[in-house]
């Protein structure tokens, strides 16, 4: 494949992310309703940063929380040891948005 054929393939899908780009973008408005940006910086940090976060995020989990994983750490259908295991994980990503969110709050 050459490059000027796949620059034109890559030209032909812009327009199909960017509407993609703008769906999540909706969907994501739609679940923070309540508590959408206030500032510039915080609709320019949402708009560029937020969307391909969140398709990372969920990318990201689904690996690591998946069925076959579970299995390989335990065969049982509830298991105390996934759950310490998952807990750290968790707890980690809910600092890091704390932090995060702690570095765009509502200040202008």
């Amino acid at each position: 494949m050459s490059e000027d054929t796949s620059f034109r393939q890559l030209f032909r899908l812009l327009p199909a992310m960017a509407i993609m780009w703008l769906i999540v973008a909706g969907v994501l408005l739609l679940q923070l309703w309540p508590d959408l940006p206030h500032t510039t910086r915080q609709w320019s940090l949402f708009l560029a940063l937020y969307p391909p976060l969140y398709v990372a995020g969920e990318a990201w989990c689904a690996w690591l929380f998946s069925p076959s994983r579970g299995w390989t750490i335990s065969r049982n259908r509830f298991s105390f040891l996934r759950v310490v295991l998952a807990l750290p994980v968790a707890l980690a990503l809910f600092a890091l948005s704390w932090w995060l969110a702690s570095l765009i709050g509502s200040h202008p």
